[in-house]
Parts: structure tokens; C-alpha cells; sequence
């Protein structure tokens, strides 16, 4: 009997039919699986916003990623940080990110809803727990 931990999952295996293949098939499998997980966790938890108070609201009522327009300043990030305890985890890559709402558009330009001055585009932030 073999039992996957990633979904408690059983299935009776004959011990001949355990070999390279079956190892390789099976792992593929279990990565496969934990990948959709983890991808589909990351997309409920990461919201847009487009106002501070939103923001800081939101880092309270639904913890996670917040995709937010940064002007690309040290004074913005540190102000954001001081009032919020929350940080800049990353500057993506993609044109798109997928959200819990659907996918936003990480490089259209807009304003940054902290200082008011425009920004090249959106950024994730987050709190480190």
C-alpha cells in the first residue's frame, strides 16, 4: 500500500511495479500537485489596490500579497513600512498578475495612492510573519 503525503492519498502497488518509472511517474505526479496548490493558494491571497486606507485595511482583514502602485522611491517604501510594518517582496517580472479578483496589469502606469506622484507600475507588498 503506498500513501502520498501530500493528499493522504492510498493506492495498492504490487512491489514488482516499483521501480525507476514508477518512482519518476509518481513524483512528477506529487510535484504537479503541490505546484497547483501553492499556485492557486498564491492567487487567493494576492489582491490590487488602488487606495492607502484600502491598504492598510487590507493587510489587517485579508493577509497576504497587495499589489499596489510604488513611485520608486526610498521615502514612499520607508513611510509605507513605518505605518503598515508591511514591505516591498517584490517588483515582477510579468506584465500580469493573477489575483483573487483576476488578472492586473502590473506595468500600466498610474499614481501612487501614498505620495500622489506617478508610478511606472505595481509592486507586491506584504508583511513578514
Amino acid at each position: 500500500m503506498t500513501v502520498f503525503r501530500h493528499d493522504r492519498a492510498k493506492a495498492p502497488v504490487k512491489a514488482v511495479e516499483i521501480d525507476a518509472g514508477w518512482l519518476e511517474r509518481s513524483m512528477t505526479a506529487v510535484q504537479r500537485a503541490l505546484h497547483a496548490r501553492a499556485e492557486a493558494f498564491r492567487i487567493a491571497n494576492t489582491h490590487a489596490c488602488d487606495d492607502y486606507a484600502v491598504f492598510k485595511n487590507d493587510l489587517d482583514a485579508r493577509p497576504g500579497f497587495l499589489l499596489m502602485h510604488w513611485d520608486g522611491t526610498a521615502e514612499t517604501e520607508t513611510k509605507i513600512k513605518e505605518e503598515t510594518k508591511a514591505t516591498i517582496r517584490c517588483i515582477p517580472l510579468a506584465d500580469t498578475i493573477q489575483t483573487s479578483s483576476g488578472p492586473v496589469s502590473v506595468r500600466t502606469p498610474g499614481v501612487d495612492p501614498v505620495s500622489g506622484r506617478p508610478s511606472a507600475g505595481r509592486v507586491l507588498f506584504a508583511r513578514a510573519y
